[in-house]
């Protein structure tokens, strides 16, 4: 004869084993209930936390990765999503897990509609660029716009010469004007000694001190004479008399000059010329530009 067996209840807080008359749980004091089937209250109560989070966790990181393959199932893919966390995790009023018997699943990528294809990219045209010519010049030349170019120099030729409106004195070795004026004369008698020395080879008499003169005077023709006479230091009169010829003074207009005519005079000057083609520089040199073509590659 079998022996009858004694009912329990499983607290579905704990799942401590109860006797089925407990009204509450032996270890966590939790109201027992008949009607609930107690390992599914225990199983669901404890695990379904963890299993909630693994759901979670890899149904994110699929939908996270599924969306940046296709943006455009973005919002159907969430609309599903919630949808499911809505149905398994569906708890009663007194905070009863509820498990439904139907399976639900994340749906796959086939299901889910693809994204339209995007328009392909219009292939990159690479143009040929033509081939530039390359262009040199031979040592000593520089390129200049499609021509090899370079300076040469020499030294100007070079003269004595004059201004305009002189001519070369070659006893002077410089330049008198081509205008000239008479010299303006002018006759007087010495009123000194050092005047009197101007006469050539002049003769006084001994122990002349000074001298006092009477002219100029016109005597014969149109020469013009002096009188002379001469005295010692004390003024006495020596007795000797001399008629001579008038001293001359010859002068000229200021800035010209002359014995005999006036002119005016200048110092030489350096002409600096160069050869047809060559060009003078500031630093009297000749300077020429040879052009020629440039080398090609």
């Amino acid at each position: 004869m079998k022996k009858n067996k004694e009912k329990v209840i499983y607290c579905w807080n704990c799942g401590t084993k109860n006797k089925k008359n407990n009204r509450e749980c032996t270890k966590c004091e939790q109201l027992l209930k008949e009607k609930e089937r107690p390992i599914l209250h225990w199983f669901f109560g404890e695990a379904v936390d963890e299993v909630k989070g693994n759901i979670f966790s890899k149904a994110s990181q699929a939908l996270i990765n599924f969306f940046h393959l296709h943006l455009y199932g973005m919002t159907v893919g969430l609309a599903v999503a919630f949808a499911i966390a809505a149905s398994v995790f569906n708890f009663n009023t007194n905070s009863t897990l509820e498990v439904t018997t139907e399976e639900y699943r994340l749906p796959s990528i086939e299901e889910v509609p693809a994204s339209p294809e995007e328009p392909a990219l219009p292939e990159e045209v690479i143009e040929e660029q033509p081939e530039v010519e390359q262009l040199s010049c031979e040592s000593g030349y520089t390129l200049s716009g499609n021509k090899c170019k370079m300076t040469e120099y020499k030294d100007a030729a070079s003269r004595e010469a004059c201004p305009e409106g002189y001519t070369v004195n070659f006893y002077y070795n410089d330049c008198q004007s081509n205008e000239a004026v008479d010299v303006t004369i002018e006759y007087y008698c010495a009123k000194t000694l050092e005047e009197y020395h101007r006469y050539p080879n002049p003769t006084l008499p001994d122990n002349t001190a000074s001298i006092e003169s009477v002219g100029p005077k016109k005597t014969t023709g149109e020469s013009l004479w002096c009188d002379y006479s001469f005295k010692d230091l004390n003024g006495n009169d020596l007795g000797i008399y001399s008629s001579t010829m008038a001293l001359e003074k010859r002068s000229c207009p200021p800035g010209m000059e002359g014995e005999y005519v006036c002119r005016r005079r200048t110092a030489l000057i350096t002409e600096y010329s160069c050869d047809a083609g060559y060009t003078l520089t500031a630093d009297h040199r000749c300077s020429k530009t040879i052009e020629k073509d440039p080398i090609r590659r």
